[in-house]
């Protein structure tokens, strides 16, 4: 997975806004994505 791919990922999630390296972040979205994540893993 390439960091382009999960950025596009969590824009698309609404987790994060903005683009080319400016980024807003919602918490609360970037906490459910991280569980997401975690859970791919295990």
């Amino acid at each position: 997975m390439t960091i382009t791919r999960i950025l596009g990922e969590l824009r698309a999630e609404g987790a994060l806004e903005g683009t080319r390296g400016v980024y807003v972040a919602d918490l609360e979205g970037l906490e459910r994505a991280t569980d997401h994540y975690v859970m791919q893993v295990l």
